[in-house]
């Protein structure tokens, strides 16, 4: 069986649409910067402070790496887990991959709150999400199945998310 494996920028809605479709699919879900921090005895934001992010990108690939040896998982990956082709191609090889889309204003909102996103720290996070947005966008453009998320409850896209994989012989 092979894995649903989430991509897309952060408030995309990964974590939550992931859990829905773990328990629809009775499979086990796993959000890959919660098994980073577990793993490293420290958070993501603590993390990009004290290593930066080349040793984080590192770790997050050895993470890909690992998830994709197993079989069975919904995977909720890291926004940038794209940054890496090398992180897609690993993904692919045992898993379904869909990109789970959002604008820079729909982030905005779903993420504005959140104190643990160390690519948002400082001012002006609108203006941050729409320089990473800019420069992800076409890399998970590459990502073969996407489903649009602006204006749509996690349950509805869910119901995508389910019907790709399930339409993907798996």
């Amino acid at each position: 069986m092979k894995n649903l494996v989430l991509l897309g920028f952060m408030g995309s809605g990964k974590t939550t649409v992931g859990r829905l479709a773990a328990a629809e699919l009775e499979m086990r879900f796993v959000d890959m910067d919660h098994l980073i921090e577990e793993k490293e005895g420290a958070t993501i934001l603590e993390i990009f402070a004290g290593q930066g992010e080349p040793v984080f990108r590192e770790i997050e690939a050895r993470a890909v790496a690992e998830l994709s040896a197993q079989t069975g998982l919904v995977i909720a990956t890291g926004g940038g887990v794209a940054l890496r082709a090398s992180n897609l191609e690993t993904l692919k090889n045992n898993g379904v991959l869909v990109h789970l889309h959002v604008d820079a204003e729909t982030a905005h909102a779903r993420t504005k709150r959140s104190a643990h996103r160390p690519l948002l720290q400082g001012d002006d996070s609108l203006k941050k999400i729409r320089s990473l947005l800019a420069q992800r966008q076409p890399l998970y453009e590459t990502v073969p199945n996407q489903v649009n998320t602006v204006g749509r409850n996690a349950q509805a896209v869910c119901g995508d998310v389910i019907r790709i994989y399930r339409s993907s012989g798996t």
